[in-house]
């Protein structure tokens, strides 16, 4: 039995202010299925009701079972990826300026 899958699921119910039967009805099973669930005497039977469960629910099955929230992997491709957007944004600055300054010579030159 995966212990975190009970808190996962509770989390879940108190962050969308929820009761067990509100969970049952949006997942599509018994009342007492969930009841099972948040007791830890059961969990989704195989892999597919487990994907089922996290699809319904709008989260991945890594947040299900309390694993590593996937904000982690957005965060780190964010970071990853900020040098190249630094360098794209300092190519447009350098650009304007090229162009500002390009203007400004011409309308000296006409003076």
């Amino acid at each position: 039995m995966y212990k975190k899958f009970p808190l996962s699921l509770r989390v879940i119910i108190r962050q969308r202010n929820w009761d067990d039967q509100d969970l049952a009805e949006e997942v599509g099973v018994d009342k007492s299925t969930v009841s099972r669930w948040l007791s830890g005497e059961q969990e989704p039977k195989n892999l597919t009701e487990l994907v089922n469960l996290a699809d319904r629910l709008g989260i991945t099955t890594d947040e299900l079972l309390g694993r590593k929230p996937t904000i982690d992997a957005e965060l780190e491709q964010l970071i990853t990826q900020l040098p190249e957007d630094i360098q794209q944004y300092e190519r447009r600055r350098v650009e304007a300026t090229r162009k500002r300054l390009k203007r400004l010579l011409e309308d000296y030159r006409k003076t």
